[in-house]
C-alpha cells in the first residue's frame, strides 16, 4: 500500500529518507476548534404589526412594524488565553500564552445575541386608467455582537451595529401604458399600444468599522479599534485633499471622512 512505502501507523516518516525529526514542527498550522459542551442552537422569535387600507386612486396603502430578536448566537470564545509572563520581556508579549507551544485554541459557544427592528410603508396599484405600481420604503436597525456568518467574532466582541446594517431601503417598479386620443390612433399607430415599465431600487451603504493592525488588549485576535479624539466629519468625496496622520503620513487623495480623527493605540508596557 501507499502508506506501507513512507511507514506505518506507529512511525509514519520512517520511509522518507534523510528524515531529521528536528525539521517536524509539532505546533498545530491552524487554531485548534472545539465545541461547548453547553451548546445549543440559534433561535429567532419574530413578531409584526401591520395596518392597511386603501385610499384615494385605487391605492392599497399599508404599514407595518417588524420585529425580530435572535439568542445563543454562534461565537467564538479564546481558550489559549494572554498570561504574563514575569521571567519575559515586554517585546515577547505575542509569545506570552497560558500554553506557549499552541496558537489559538478557540471553542465555539452559543453566547451572541442580536435584535432586529423595521418600519415598513408600502403602496401598490392594480393597472388602471394605463398605471400600476409598486413602492416601498423600509427603516430599520440590526444591532448584535457577532455578525459573522459563520460566527468568527470572539466572546469579547461589544454590542453594537451589525455589520450588515442597513438604514434606508427604497423600492420601486412600475408599468405605463399610454395611450394616444382615438381621433390619433389611426394615423400614428406606430406611436399607440407602447407599453413602459422600470425598477427602481435604493439602498444606504453599510456601516464603516475602523480598526487598526495592532491589537493593544493581547486577545490575539490581530486587530485592534484605534482611539477616536475628535467628532466624526463627513467630507466631499469629489474634493482632493492632504492630511497628516498621527504617525507623521502624509495621505493625498479623495475622502469621505477626515482620517485624523483616529489615533492608533500601540501598548509600550502592561500598564497600559
Amino acid at each position: 500500500s501507499r502508506l506501507g512505502t513512507i511507514g506505518d501507523f506507529q512511525s509514519p516518516l520512517a520511509g522518507i529518507p534523510n528524515h531529521d525529526p528536528a525539521l517536524v514542527s509539532l505546533e498545530p498550522a491552524y487554531p485548534i476548534l472545539v465545541f461547548d459542551r453547553e451548546f445549543q442552537n440559534a433561535l429567532a422569535h419574530h413578531w409584526n404589526f401591520g395596518l392597511q387600507r386603501p385610499v384615494p386612486g385605487g391605492v392599497n396603502l399599508s404599514v407595518v412594524y417588524v420585529g425580530t430578536r435572535s439568542v445563543r448566537l454562534q461565537r467564538q470564545r479564546e481558550l489559549n488565553e494572554f498570561f504574563r509572563d514575569f521571567a519575559s520581556p515586554f517585546s515577547n508579549i505575542r509569545n506570552m500564552r497560558r500554553f506557549n507551544s499552541l496558537r489559538n485554541v478557540r471553542q465555539f459557544e452559543s453566547s451572541g445575541s442580536g435584535r432586529y427592528n423595521a418600519l415598513q410603508i408600502r403602496a401598490n396599484r392594480y393597472l388602471r386608467r394605463g398605471l400600476a405600481f409598486d413602492v416601498g420604503y423600509t427603516w430599520s436597525r440590526s444591532d448584535d455582537n457577532g455578525s459573522s456568518v459563520f460566527g468568527e467574532e470572539l466572546s469579547t466582541e461589544n454590542w453594537s451595529v451589525s455589520a450588515y446594517d442597513r438604514r434606508h431601503g427604497f423600492a420601486a417598479s412600475w408599468v405605463w401604458e399610454p395611450r394616444l386620443p382615438r381621433s390619433w390612433s389611426s394615423r400614428l399607430s406606430a406611436f399607440d399600444n407602447w407599453t413602459v415599465s422600470g425598477v427602481w431600487r435604493l439602498r444606504s451603504g453599510l456601516p464603516l468599522d475602523t480598526r487598526q493592525s495592532e491589537d493593544p488588549t493581547f486577545t490575539f485576535v490581530r486587530v485592534g479599534r484605534p482611539d477616536v479624539n475628535a467628532p466624526f466629519q463627513a467630507l466631499d468625496p469629489a474634493e482632493i485633499r492632504t492630511f497628516t496622520l498621527s504617525d507623521g503620513r502624509t495621505l493625498t487623495g479623495r475622502f469621505a471622512f477626515d482620517p485624523t480623527i483616529f489615533t492608533a493605540v500601540a501598548p509600550t508596557s502592561f500598564d497600559e
